[in-house]
């Protein structure tokens, strides 16, 4: 059965019993389908764990949130928030969940010395950087890049990079990021690290 949203979107929570959640923005890590009854789920062919219908319930599935990394208790049905963005499959939940893995990452590679190239704006927004393609690299990529092959030619197609294949360009996973996590969580440049600047009050 198709469930109205799967893992990995990004969703607006709409209703639920704690109410400092309503209006948060969270990721679907896990999605149960609903059937409306054990023999509708056999014909299917579903294999796995599903649920069945309760009197007039209209969900197509029940769903496990992350907020900010944190996993919000019981499960939301199809009303309890709307989709914000779709998920991309080059990317993996743990990127979705967590608005601070990517800036974990960048800061990772200058420790490590795997930055090939680094271009930042004056003000500290990001311009571009490249990272070696090596074993190291996809290692530390692999915590937010599903594909990093089908990562790395959209990267390619989409912006200037380095003709000669020997290194991965991160302006595609800084979008990425941007588009879901949003600008409350935009990775900056401060002189010395990628930060993620706190708004003041």
């Amino acid at each position: 059965m198709k469930t109205k949203f799967k893992v990995n979107d990004k969703v607006k929570i709409a209703s639920c019993p704690i109410k400092k959640y309503i209006g948060k923005i969270g990721v679907i890590t896990k999605v149960i389908p609903v059937f409306d009854n054990a023999d509708q789920a056999k014909k299917s062919g579903y294999i796995g764990e599903y649920s069945i219908k309760k009197n007039d319930e209209t969900t197509t599935g029940l769903y496990k949130i992350d907020i900010n990394g944190r996993a919000l208790s019981g499960y939301a049905l199809d009303e309890s928030f709307e989709l914000i963005s779709l998920s991309d499959p080059i990317y993996t939940k743990e990127f979705y969940a967590s608005p601070v893995l990517t800036l974990m990452v960048f800061n990772t590679f200058l420790k490590k010395n795997l930055v090939s190239e680094k271009d930042m704006y004056s003000s500290g927004t990001f311009l571009s950087m490249d990272v070696f393609d090596n074993k190291e690299t996809r290692k530390i990529l692999e915590v937010i890049i599903s594909d990093i092959d089908a990562y790395k030619k959209e990267n390619n197609e989409a912006y200037l990079h380095d003709e000669t294949g020997k290194s991965i360009g991160l302006c595609l996973l800084h979008e990425a990021h941007l588009k879901a996590h949003g600008a409350e969580y935009e990775i900056k440049w401060n002189g010395y690290e990628f930060v993620i600047e706190e708004d003041e009050e």
